[in-house]
């Protein structure tokens, strides 16, 4: 027994239930749809990819919610992690295993829907698809994806009932997406730090806002999937065309926006360790 064990069982578990099917097929079917819809309005696919990257960033990380808040929660209040850890896995096999199994999962959705959208790009639109663009976007985008699984996986593992754990996810995808995205000026992470700039006196400038913003997974993650775009967005409204100057600021190097995505992953996966770690079983 061990992490392979648990994760395997999982993933396994996880793909005979209609729900995670359809969560997958969700994933593939929003694509598909996007793709679909814009055959005959652009003819590169990469101005499709920035619709889907809109998708990615508002939806689907309220599908891998859907996903994970139940995950270990609901195996403790229906009593199912006594049985695995008596295998027996320790509890921090049984942790990592789950993450992993629900990491394979959203994996496996997030690469399946964008090769339905390279085939439907493939046959369908004026110019070919860049095999590497779609690989980058792909993998930019699991990345993406993953640091929430961990987060609300993590969520999962601390609290003590599958309603908290509901909450705790919505108000986690809430914070680091409609938040920090600013879709509600009144309640934004920019009208946060300018409401502290003026208690406080201090001064945050557009530059520190816009680091602290770029700490944070959305962000980080357009910040590496805008590069799919430069070389059509002279062609098309609506995509980033950042400048020289914009390309040397810290927030903007790749490093540092893997750093920010790895960084959630890890963080969340041993917050929710240690979290578990203190629960009571019995």
């Amino acid at each position: 027994m061990g992490v392979c064990t648990v994760a395997r069982d999982d993933f396994r578990n996880g793909l005979q239930s209609y729900f995670v099917l359809g969560v997958v097929l969700v994933f593939v079917g929003v694509t598909a749809l996007v793709f679909t819809a814009e055959i005959a309005i652009y003819d590169h696919p990469a101005r499709a990819l920035w619709d889907v990257q809109q998708a990615v960033i508002l939806v689907e990380p309220v599908l891998v919610a859907a996903l994970c808040y139940r995950a270990v929660v609901g195996d403790r209040t229906s009593g199912r992690v006594r049985f695995s850890l008596g295998l027996p896995n320790t509890r921090a096999e049984y942790f990592v295993g789950k993450v992993l199994a629900r990491a394979g999962i959203v994996t496996l959705a997030t690469v399946a829907s964008l090769a339905a959208g390279y085939l439907v790009a493939l046959f369908a639109f004026a110019k070919p698809p860049s095999i590497v663009d779609f690989a980058l976007f792909a993998g930019t985008t699991t990345a993406f994806l993953l640091s929430l699984t961990s987060l609300f996986m993590a969520i999962s593992a601390v609290v003590d009932s599958r309603p908290a754990a509901m909450v705790g996810a919505f108000a986690a995808y809430f914070l680091l997406v409609p938040f920090v995205l600013g879709i509600t000026p009144f309640m934004s992470l920019g009208t946060l730090l300018n409401a502290l700039s003026d208690l406080t006196g201090a001064s945050i400038g557009p530059s520190t806002q816009q680091l602290v913003k770029s700490a944070t997974p959305y962000p980080a993650y357009g910040g590496i999937t805008n590069r799919v775009f430069l070389d059509i967005a002279d062609q098309y409204d609506h995509l980033p065309t950042p400048t020289e100057s914009q390309r040397t600021k810290l927030h903007a190097q790749v490093w540092f926006q893997l750093l920010v995505l790895v960084g959630w992953s890890l963080g969340s996966i041993v917050v929710g360790y240690v979290g578990f770690k203190r629960k009571d079983l019995t």
